[in-house]
């Protein structure tokens, strides 16, 4: 792991390293070597367009926020509603799942299925599970009397005891298209400045 690590980190300076890489290698690692894990994650940041989840700043993390927010507003709006009122934002939730993939949220058997389909489909996944666990958690959310507190604790408890099927079959219930993400990349692009 280490040695993945610090070989990429001085192979793409524009990245370096960052600490939710290690989760994603040790995953790669249960299923090949050293060179085959440092070019999968490479793979990741060139082809699927994720070395923005990791460069100085967090540019496309930013931006992903953006995406995941509008998202929410279009696909669970009572939630969306009342995460505004609460001042919740996806920073505050989403970081980890998008910077280590849910790989510190999810079982590995789990984990390794969500990652076939992102290699199959591309980061448009990551958004369809991160709107699954809200979905899947709406009612507790809903519920909560104490406001950004009760928020919080669902967040702690929010991928314990979670049924795998369940969370893909409610992952693809949403009818997302990458034109929905470009649109609202666009946008963030917009208004970013």
């Amino acid at each position: 792991l280490y040695k993945v690590l610090s070989n990429y980190s001085k192979y793409n300076t524009s990245t370096g390293y960052v600490q939710g890489m290690g989760f994603i290698v040790a995953v790669f690692l249960t299923y090949m070597d050293e060179e085959g894990s440092f070019y999968m994650l490479h793979s990741l940041m060139k082809k699927y367009g994720l070395e923005g989840f990791y460069q100085p700043g967090f540019p496309k993390l930013k931006g992903t926020f953006y995406v995941l927010l509008n998202l929410l507003k279009k696909f669970i709006p009572k939630v969306y509603e009342y995460f505004k009122t609460e001042g919740m934002i996806p920073s505050m939730y989403a970081s980890e799942w998008f910077i280590c993939l849910f790989s510190r949220n999810l079982e590995f058997d789990s984990l390794v299925r969500i990652f076939d389909v992102l290699f199959l489909e591309g980061y448009k996944v990551i958004y369809r599970f991160a709107l699954a666990f809200l979905k899947l958690n709406e009612e507790r959310f809903l519920e909560g009397k104490d406001g950004l507190a009760s928020i919080m604790n669902v967040f702690k408890e929010i991928d314990l005891n979670i049924d795998i099927d369940k969370l893909f079959t409610v992952a693809f219930v949403f009818s997302l298209s990458r034109k929905d993400i470009d649109k609202f990349e666009k946008e963030y692009d917009k208004v970013k400045d």
